[in-house]
């Protein structure tokens, strides 16, 4: 394999972030997630919806918790969350598995009655591996498996009828370089790159982005 660059030229027939459009983020309450949903929210005027597995603090004690200052986590997903309010979108938050078919049918569902079809996905979620396989559970490794492999699957499945903008999964570098310790995320990642492939033989629009290491 080889790398070159690619030119990122706008490309007039994609409709792009929709006024008003309904958008998805898994791992929306993660460090990335929230960074994508805060990019989003400058783009337009969006009606944004970010699933993590668990829940934030009530609306009601986020100011008390700003400042307190003392929960660093909680925080820097109060402030990313009123940034992107602050920028136009409306902001709902969710707690779900990804990878359980039942809670995302009835949540997914939940969201279109209240905010509309869906027009694109980022699937976000993920869990890092670390770690030779010979030292690793079955269970560490199906953890690392389970919101990449069996998550994008479920996602896919139960979005297709909303014709998508676009289905934009977040895979790594590591799926062309590999990574000492990093077999099992590598695996689940590579299942990201070839999926999109597959989706886009069918003429849908999937992509996966192979973040390298970010802060």
């Amino acid at each position: 394999e080889r790398l070159r660059e690619a030119s990122l030229a706008p490309d007039e027939a994609h409709p792009g972030i929709q006024e008003g459009g309904v958008y998805v983020i898994t791992g929306g309450t993660g460090g990335l997630g929230l960074e994508i949903g805060k990019q989003m929210s400058r783009m337009n005027r969006i009606k944004l919806h970010l699933i993590g597995r668990r829940e934030l603090p009530a609306r009601e004690n986020w100011s008390e918790i700003v400042a307190a200052g003392a929960e660093a986590q909680h925080i820097r997903q109060i402030t990313a969350v009123q940034e992107m309010e602050r920028n136009g979108a409306e902001v709902q938050i969710h707690a779900a598995d990804v990878a359980e078919e039942g809670q995302m049918r009835s949540l997914l569902e939940r969201i279109r009655t209240r905010s509309g079809a869906i027009r694109g996905v980022v699937h976000a979620a993920g869990v890092a591996g670390e770690g030779l396989l010979v030292r690793k559970s079955a269970g560490q490794i199906r953890e690392v498996l389970s919101a990449k492999v069996t998550g994008t699957w479920i996602l896919d499945q139960l979005t297709k009828e909303d014709e998508l903008d676009f289905f934009m999964m977040f895979s790594s570098m590591n799926t062309v370089t590999g990574g000492m310790g990093q077999s099992d995320y590598v695996a689940a990642n590579s299942y990201l790159d070839l999926y999109a492939d597959w989706m886009r033989k069918q003429g849908r629009k999937g992509i996966t982005v192979n973040w390298p290491l970010w802060q």
